[in-house]
């Protein structure tokens, strides 16, 4: 017996019915497992994926313009690219060095304060004590500066290993000297474990071994990893080691500073680090650490003498007007400013830049009765919070200059409406923390002229495309979002609730079953 056959007004009904049920009660999708939903789309979207890739990779391999030379010619010139990123971010480093520079003074001065029963005679034989704080944070840095060095010598490394086979198995990467090809001893990165950078001391240096927290020295032609050391006092060379795998020797070489990308038809291409890696400004970096080291031990010895010169055994003794600002006073810990002002770690970066910039004018007037009157409190700056994304930046003359995903203003001389969309002229020069599209983050500063075109502006409140405007605020916080904290998750309806919304469609069922019996009941009656 075939099921009856329903009429287009009954069809009607319950597809009008269907609709208003569905409006009426949408189903959050945190009540969907997740998992099921993840494994189809991973099956979906690999399935897909996998035609796409075959498709192109056929496309590919019938393109006259793509061969295994110019193809490993594209892979060199993008190392040189990264190589150039890198130089640049060296002189970051050198700028943001240079602004700390007086925030370590202040810092070790607070230490030696510890120290006043010492008399000034022998307050050398406290050094390591009193500088700790100083030095865990300029290792720290000194850490990050060579890691990211590092992780383009090992790209290199992964690229001769593993991306050079196959086809491309007659294609060789090089460590060797810039000046003479075919090198005699270049080492092939294919038998290299492991790159690094060290030093060479040139005479018997003073140093901060970052491992075992110690201040030492290391007599002329130590080999030491530049990770792990801070050199505060004389001369060294720089240059790249290599670890050889399969025996474990370790290559020094102060000459081989140039990697060489070499073909089978005889093709080479070059990229020169320069004597001592200037390209990398090594040496500028570790020079700006060691003088910012002497510069805090100056100024806390200065401090400890004067203190003591005045009577003071104690840093109880000391009246507030005489005491340095603490640290924190004037940078607010990272944990409060995630947990008080819901910033992500990007925007913590941008706040310590910023206010940085805002404080310099105060360190660099700064005395001993600053603490009455410094505070990050006192300063104004842009909410690193409200930032914009997907940023254009053009030159005056409308050609780009760089394409970045995320733009924090860090500081800006006046107050200006931005209209996401549009090219907005600069009315000042500007400060900004910018990430590229490859994720680096750099610091930038725009001139005034330069056009800035955002798809949207983001705020803690969510992204909008409405204008907004650029302006300082006290210590950096827009009062608007006081108090504000981040949205909590939708939770998924009890079972209680599950079967209220089941009471609740009751009548609905009931007038879906009785509209589904009249065709019946009509056929019936026939």
């Amino acid at each position: 017996m075939r099921p009856p056959k329903h009429s287009p007004l009954f069809m009607a009904i319950a597809l009008a019915l269907a609709i208003m049920l569905f409006i009426s009660y949408p189903i959050p999708v945190y009540a969907i497992p997740v998992a099921p939903i993840i494994g189809i789309l991973s099956i979906a979207f690999g399935l897909f994926s996998g035609w796409v890739i075959w498709g192109w990779t056929q496309k590919e391999a019938r393109s006259p313009g793509v061969t295994l030379d110019s193809y490993v010619s594209e892979i060199a010139s993008a190392f040189e690219h990264d190589t150039q990123m890198l130089s640049s971010y060296g002189y970051t480093v050198l700028a943001s060095l240079e602004r700390m520079r007086l925030y370590y003074a202040r810092l070790a001065e607070h230490r030696v304060l510890d120290y006043l029963h010492i008399n000034e005679s022998y307050l050398d034989q406290y050094e390591t004590e009193v500088m700790i704080d100083v030095a865990n944070d300029l290792c720290n840095l000194t850490y990050a500066y060579f890691q990211s060095i590092d992780n383009l010598l090992d790209h290199l490394n992964w690229l001769s290993y593993d991306r050079f086979t196959g086809d491309l198995k007659d294609y060789k990467i090089y460590l060797g000297r810039p000046d003479e090809w075919p090198p005699y001893d270049a080492i092939d990165l294919d038998v290299v474990a492991d790159l690094w950078i060290f030093y060479d001391a040139k005479e018997t240096v003073k140093i901060f071994d970052c491992e075992s927290k110690t201040l030492g020295t290391a007599e002329a032609h130590s080999k030491l990893d530049a990770r792990k050391y801070l050199i505060l006092g004389g001369e060294v060379d720089v240059g790249i080691a290599a670890r050889i795998g399969t025996s474990g020797e370790v290559i020094y070489d102060l000459l081989k500073t140039a990697i060489w990308f070499t073909y089978p038809n005889g093709q080479k291409k070059k990229i020169d680090f320069g004597d001592d890696l200037q390209k990398l400004h090594v040496l500028d970096v570790i020079n700006y650490i060691d003088s910012i080291y002497d510069t805090a031990w100056s100024y806390a010895k200065a401090y400890h003498q004067m203190l003591r010169g005045m009577g003071y055994t104690s840093k109880y003794q000391v009246p507030d007007n005489l005491l340095v600002v603490p640290p924190d006073v004037v940078f607010p810990t990272p944990w409060v400013l995630e947990q008080n002002y819901s910033m992500t770690p990007e925007e913590v970066m941008a706040y310590y830049v910023g206010l940085l910039n805002a404080l310099q004018k105060w360190f660099n007037e700064s005395n001993y009765r600053l603490a009455q009157y410094l505070s990050h409190l006192n300063v104004t700056m842009p909410d690193v919070r409200e930032w914009l994304k997907n940023v254009v930046i053009r030159f005056p003359n409308g050609t780009i200059w760089m394409n970045v995903t995320k733009l924090i203003p860090i500081w800006y001389p006046g107050i200006q409406t931005f209209y996401p969309g549009q090219d907005n002229i600069l009315q000042n020069p500007m400060g900004a923390l910018v990430q590229l599209p490859n994720g680096e983050w750099m610091y930038v500063q725009i001139p005034s002229g330069y056009m800035i075109n955002p798809m949207a502006v983001h705020t803690p409140f969510g992204e909008t495309t409405q204008p907004w405007t650029l302006q300082p605020y006290q210590a950096g916080f827009n009062p608007i979002y006081q108090g504000y904290q981040s949205p909590e998750p939708e939770f998924v309806k009890t079972m209680h609730e599950v079967m209220q919304l089941i009471m609740a469609l009751m009548p609905l069922l009931i007038l879906l079953a009785i509209i589904q019996m009249i065709p019946r009941i009509l056929s019936g009656r026939r």
